[in-house]
């Protein structure tokens, strides 16, 4: 079978530096079917043409373009904001989210609409193959172009693509490997701020606590609840375990805010050390 010719783009010799307090990401999450492959040497260990499998791809909205072109969106990430994992049954192609080094490359081209996500440090097969490629092409719109070089910031911008194509490629003791499919299905997932309850009736004297998730990488030197247009300072504190690698804060007695009578809606504000500020409302009522 032909191997397929890839693009791979490396982004090593880049310096980045990234303010983490901004950190606000993407996750997308894809269904894939495998439509090719390239496996003289059986690294793969017998994967099929038609093969399904899942997957999902992050990488941070707030980077900026290190490219002042108009018509191409340079944006380096480093491991711990870009990152991806494949799977189809015991194969895993994923990103080592542990890597200091090798940055991915996440490329927006205007005039090819093109976006373009290049996986930097990504973790060996479970037989010890190496991944030296992972790649995702998202192209081409039907009687239209991409408006810029901008980042994707949201589901539907996604929508209108009409290729969704992913490539993965590497090598066991010489034998070099290439796979490659299409996307069949995505749902996209934005990393902000979330709180639990998002909505209640409680009862008057109801004791509850909060939670709120936070995206990666944040750091916290306040918050806030607001009603009515007056605000609560809130006493919350971080947990020690963490969901889908977001910080969680806990924020004990929360009905504090609440009253019989008032307005149901909530305001959190979440103020970061970098002077940014997190919001999400929530729906608290009171049973009268």
């Amino acid at each position: 079978m032909r191997a397929l010719t890839y693009l791979f783009s490396i982004a090593s010799t880049l310096v980045l530096q990234v303010d983490f307090a901004a950190a606000h990401s993407l996750t997308v999450n894809v269904s894939v079917r495998i439509n090719g492959f390239y496996d003289p040497g059986n690294v793969l260990n017998g994967v099929t043409v038609g093969q399904t499998g899942s997957g999902s791809f992050t990488y941070e909205t707030s980077t900026l373009d290190e490219v002042a072109d108009p018509n191409t969106g340079w944006y380096p990430q480093t491991s711990s904001q870009a990152h991806a994992r494949f799977s189809f049954g015991s194969l895993t192609f994923e990103s080592d989210e542990a890597a200091s080094y090798s940055p991915s490359l996440v490329l927006v081209l205007p005039d090819q609409n093109l976006f373009q996500f290049n996986g930097g440090a990504n973790r060996p097969l479970a037989n010890g193959a190496t991944v030296e490629a992972l790649q995702i092409n998202i192209q081409g719109i039907l009687n239209s172009r991409l408006a810029s070089d901008a980042l994707p910031q949201v589901a539907s911008e996604f929508t209108p693509f009409v290729s969704k194509l992913v490539l993965f490629a590497g090598e066991l003791n010489g034998n070099r490997y290439q796979l490659w499919g299409e996307i069949t299905e995505m749902e996209t997932l934005e990393e902000g701020l979330l709180v639990s309850p998002s909505s209640g009736l409680f009862f008057a004297q109801q004791r509850f606590d909060a939670a709120l998730l936070l995206p990666r990488g944040s750091q916290v030197r306040e918050v806030q609840m607001s009603r009515g247009g007056v605000s609560f300072a809130v006493q919350c504190y971080p947990a020690v375990n963490l969901v889908q690698s977001r910080n969680v804060m806990m924020c004990p007695d929360a009905q504090s805010v609440l009253q019989p009578g008032a307005p149901a809606g909530i305001e959190w504000r979440v103020l970061l050390q970098d002077d940014s500020v997190l919001t999400k409302s929530v729906n608290w009522e009171v049973a009268q």
